[in-house]
């Protein structure tokens, strides 16, 4: 085991042991978003799940919207702090990085009408309508880190705005502790709820499979929610690479470079470098 994995293992026995003696900012809550700070990989705040054990990374949660009795509206998920992780009485939030996205079954380009606001305390975030700049995203502050033990126990309130359609709806934030511009811990790196409003339950389940499928529950990992045509080889960006790999599969005949659906030609490499060369937004 690595020695960032003994030290995580070895807070995790002390959560443990904190918890059962009545730590003042209660148990990790199944579902809920857990904070971490993970200073073998450089002091930032890590994001993991509650299932038995703390999971780490973890950056994908399933939410639903009225799962409390309020329409259009969730307390869910929860944050919490692992006690000890984080200075006592330290500020901790969250921040909207980008507009929500709504699942198509194959996608998650679409941008809805619908918007979802956080609000705690009385401060509201609200998604925007287009992706901000990195960094520059609505903010909201989720409250305080314990003064005894430094951890952390807080829901907020996300309400979908009209017109209500239903569907399955993903919202990307960060967390931070500090401050959105905190560099000790650094913010978090990009996690994705994905809410349910009144979907069946196999939808969702896709968009979280298909989240995890491209990398949003590995640290490190930028990861594209909007598949991109001159991204071939599927590294997320476009590259070079791409123009081998578009060309390696059309000396073979592969079907997906049959971009204008008459067949496998020259035509299609055409196609294909026009789309290259415009890039991935």
């Amino acid at each position: 085991m690595s020695t960032s994995g003994h030290i995580l293992m070895a807070l995790l026995a002390t959560t443990s042991v904190l918890f059962a003696a009545g730590s003042a900012a209660g148990q990790l809550h199944q579902g809920d978003v857990i904070l971490f700070r993970d200073l073998p990989s450089g002091d930032v705040v890590r994001t993991g799940g509650a299932s038995g054990l703390s999971a780490f990374p973890a950056r994908v949660f399933p939410a639903r919207f009225a799962d409390t009795g309020f329409v259009n509206r969730t307390t869910n998920p929860g944050f919490n702090a692992i006690p000890e992780a984080f200075f006592t009485g330290a500020t901790t939030g969250v921040s909207i990085n980008r507009a929500v996205r709504k699942w198509s079954g194959g996608n998650l380009c679409t941008i809805p009408t619908e918007r979802i606001t956080l609000t705690k305390l009385g401060i509201s975030a609200v998604s925007p309508t287009v992706d901000p700049p990195s960094g520059t995203g609505p903010s909201v502050t989720l409250g305080f880190t314990d003064p005894t033990d430094g951890g952390f126990h807080e829901h907020g309130a996300f309400a979908l705005g009209t017109p209500f359609g239903s569907g399955v709806y993903v919202l990307e934030m960060t967390a931070w502790v500090g401050s959105p511009m905190a560099t000790s811990p650094l913010p978090s790196e990009p996690f994705w709820v994905v809410f349910s409003q009144n979907a069946p339950a196999q939808e969702q389940a896709d968009c979280i499979a298909y989240l995890i499928a491209r990398g949003a529950n590995s640290s490190g990992t930028t990861v594209s929610l909007c598949p991109c045509a001159a991204d071939f080889d599927g590294s997320g960006d476009a590259t070079v690479q791409d123009v081998f790999a578009f060309l390696n599969a059309w000396f073979a005949g592969d079907v997906r470079t049959d971009l204008d659906g008459d067949g496998v030609n020259v035509q299609d490499i055409f196609l294909f470098l026009n789309t290259w060369f415009a890039g991935c937004a």
